[in-house]
């Protein structure tokens, strides 16, 4: 007896000494503008020789389903994009930070859209989109007048792409497995990619770009039928059948409420009340987008939670704080901030779904633009 008591004295001195029964020091406090920094040396750092950013590396067997390796195009484009629209927003004090800019804004212009993979797998609708919101961005940003009706040419060709890939239901997608159109059926359209491609071709207009009035319209009345009465987003057009999906709770939605938000705002279908009701929400049940982050294979969180917008999630729900009256700002924008500090690699980057090797580059743009979407210097 008296053995067995030493032994369990001497276990939890050693559990004592390993820090077992000890609660772990908390981390060093940060600042915004401390993890701004450290993303953007990260992002300095990994830019590609010619000026893009990830690459087609897998990070492990049995990757995310490619279609052809031309769908690099379409991630590498929107990779670059994202990459630059957050080297656009941050401090611009260190002279490598316009260089690396200026290199992967001329990379992106000189390229052209990516392209259809396959009948099935179209992947360059993202590259499409965001590479239209990054010109655009850069077309009427006065840091680049020399550079205006190149960027808003290479921002047509992109337009002109994302056109053709609409779909017959209105909306965008990045896959069309049964019917393999010319034009997309729409059969497996989503909510979140056309309301990405709402938010690009809206701030495409503003920049000066002739956007059809026909392609804005039918994507918010697609997106529109997405919506759920609570403000939650169904993941696709097949989802409309079973809207109780546990995918389509609330819950389950908050990676893709945000930029349905942001982009019925953007065109008249929603305000303040909506957008902080999907705030509300969001931080919430945040916990399960927090489950779902870093997981190796899509939707096996519970509702359907999929890592790869998580940090798609939060850039989307910055922008929705940003356009909410003072008071809203100062509620939900600390919040934010909090989960992107916490939420810092120790290399500076941001990540959240591993996708080839394009995860910490496109993870790191989008958790910048959120951060100084929130805490403009």
């Amino acid at each position: 007896m008296r053995g067995g008591l030493r032994l369990l004295a001497l276990a939890s001195a050693l559990l004592a000494g390993c820090g077992g029964t000890r609660p772990r020091p908390a981390p060093p406090a940060r600042v915004p503008a401390e993890a701004v920094h450290d993303g953007t040396e990260y992002l300095l750092a990994t830019q590609n020789p010619d000026g893009s950013w990830g690459s087609c590396d897998p990070c492990h067997v049995d990757e995310i389903y490619l279609g052809t390796v031309a769908t690099h195009d379409g991630f590498g484009q929107a990779t670059s994009a994202l990459c630059a629209m957050a080297l656009m927003q941050v401090p611009q004090d260190d002279p490598r930070v316009r260089t690396a800019l200026d290199r992967g804004l001329q990379c992106l212009a000189g390229k052209a859209p990516a392209l259809r993979q396959t009948g099935d797998a179209l992947y360059n609708v993202w590259g499409n989109l965001y590479a239209l919101q990054c010109l655009s961005r850069a077309s009427a940003d006065p840091r680049w007048p020399a550079e205006r009706e190149r960027f808003q040419a290479a921002a047509r060709r992109q337009l002109e792409s994302l056109a053709r890939f609409q779909s017959a239901l209105g909306g965008w997608g990045y896959y069309d497995f049964t019917y393999q159109t010319q034009r997309p059926s729409g059969e497996h359209a989503t909510s979140f990619t056309t309301a990405a491609a709402l938010v690009a071709l809206d701030e495409a207009r503003r920049a000066g770009l002739e956007v059809p009035e026909r392609m804005t319209r039918s994507g918010v009345a697609f997106l529109a039928t997405l919506r759920n009465g609570n403000g939650a987003y169904l993941y696709s057009t097949g989802h409309r059948f079973y809207p109780n999906n546990r995918a389509s709770k609330i819950k389950g939605s908050l990676g893709r409420s945000q930029a349905g938000e942001c982009a019925l705002s953007r065109f008249g279908k929603a305000g303040p009340a909506e957008a902080t009701r999907g705030l509300e929400n969001f931080f919430t049940y945040h916990h399960f987008l927090d489950i779902g982050r870093q997981r190796q294979w899509p939707h096996e969180a519970w509702y359907a939670t999929a890592g790869y917008y998580y940090f798609f999630g939060h850039y989307y729900a910055a922008l929705n704080i940003a356009a909410l009256p003072e008071a809203g700002r100062d509620r939900f924008a600390p919040r934010l901030t909090a989960v992107l500090l916490r939420t810092q690699e120790p290399d500076g980057s941001w990540w959240d779904f591993p996708m080839y090797g394009y995860s910490k580059a496109y993870g790191t743009a989008l958790a910048l633009l959120a951060l100084t979407t929130v805490n403009p210097s």
